[in-house]
């Protein structure tokens, strides 16, 4: 499945980019997982904006610290995928782009100015690129999400 920004609802991209600059509220993880014990994905937090909006969703602990985001009491828990349910709530539209690496199983993403180096938004998160870093790419459009997980 994948995931193109082209459609983001400004409002829940302008409060992504402002939740991953807010050093204070979200300190970031690099260890894989939408969070954990000692951070957030970029993906994680995401998850947590979506949370603030629907209370009937919940972070579970999961053992060795980390935890899982159920986005409704009737969802199955995800720890490493960003749920469909929180990617149609921000606006992503359904599409492929040739850019995706199919062998990755990580959220995936393209940016046109390495179109060879196509990691994950998560991989770019836990491979060290700053929550900084991450904002300014989804803030200038230049990524797209997507999963090779079973729909």
């Amino acid at each position: 499945m994948t995931w193109t920004p082209a459609d983001i609802k400004d409002e829940i991209m302008a409060r992504w980019v402002a939740a991953l600059r807010d050093e204070n509220k979200y300190k970031q993880t690099t260890r894989g997982g939408l969070r954990d014990n000692t951070g957030w994905c970029c993906l994680g937090v995401l998850c947590d904006i979506f949370k603030d909006d629907h209370p009937d969703s919940e972070w579970e602990e999961l053992i060795r610290g980390r935890f899982s985001f159920r986005p409704s009491r009737e969802a199955v828990p995800e720890e490493n995928y960003l749920p469909a349910a929180v990617a149609e709530w921000a606006g992503f539209r359904l599409g492929h782009h040739d850019g995706i690496d199919p062998g990755n199983p990580t959220m995936n993403v393209a940016r046109p100015d390495k179109a060879r180096d196509h990691e994950g938004l998560a991989l770019t998160n836990d491979h060290g690129a700053s929550f900084q870093t991450i904002a300014n790419m989804i803030q200038e459009g230049n990524w797209h999400v997507g999963s090779e997980q079973a729909d």
